[in-house]
């Protein structure tokens, strides 16, 4: 299987490496299997539910990719965050286990301090593939930490599309902790509607001498006040 990912609507003069991505011979695992090794802590059961709204992101990692979480994805979650927390999603991949294919809709109220740790991580030493979209809606005077790790191994694809959506004074703030996979790559995207919202973005990547894994990023920022399109795009190849 090949995907050709992080498409740009607007050629640049210079090439980063970042865009128009072309991966081959990605194994594919076949058929809609389920996932069911997921570890939800820290929050209140009833403000997760599997109502999710639409699908529709500005870019996402590929529209191969995108249209496979709106057909197939076999892990779901909304929460509507109302009071400060910490909560933790682990999601656990072994021989049962392998596909994940997860949509992830976090919506934050005003005036809340929240802190989101979204780890994925494996029993065994096997070929695992992920591909998820996480979408973070972030209301007016809140601040939210969002810390993303991979553990997964040198075998295993990883795909995550993330957009966000910040209100009046809102703060997020992501960490993506990378230390496994074949591909990993991560598609950015953020909207600030109106002033004094802050984006931040830090990403610690680790592998093993002699891995031939890669990870790469690509990250897009928006303010609609101001009418002003900001980009920043970084890319670490191994």
């Amino acid at each position: 299987m090949e995907l050709k990912l992080n498409e740009t609507p607007v050629r640049t003069s210079r090439n980063y490496n970042i865009n128009n991505i072309k991966i081959k011979n990605i194994e594919e695992i076949i058929g809609n299997l389920e996932f069911n090794n997921i570890e939800i802590e820290g929050i209140d059961i009833n403000y997760a539910s599997s109502n999710l709204s639409p699908l529709k992101l500005k870019y996402g990692v590929g529209d191969a990719l995108i249209e496979e979480i709106e057909k197939n994805a076999n892990h779901k979650l909304k929460l509507e965050i109302e009071s400060d927390v910490n909560a933790e999603i682990k999601n656990i991949f072994n021989e049962d286990n392998i596909k994940l294919i997860d949509n992830i809709e976090i919506n934050v109220k005003k005036d809340v301090n929240a802190n989101i740790l979204i780890k994925y991580t494996k029993e065994e030493d096997l070929n695992y593939y992920h591909n998820g979209a996480i979408r973070v809606n972030v209301d007016d005077n809140s601040k939210v930490n969002i810390i993303l790790v991979n553990l997964l191994n040198s075998k295993s694809n990883n795909f995550i599309s993330i957009e966000n959506d910040l209100k009046e004074n809102a703060n997020l703030k992501y960490v993506i902790v990378d230390f496994g996979g074949k591909n990993s790559i991560t598609n950015y995207y953020s909207k600030i509607v109106r002033k004094k919202s802050k984006k931040y973005v830090k990403y610690n990547i680790s592998w093993k001498r002699g891995e031939l894994n890669r990870f790469k990023l690509y990250s897009r920022a928006y303010r609609r006040r101001n009418r002003n399109r900001n980009r920043s795009s970084r890319s670490i190849k191994r």
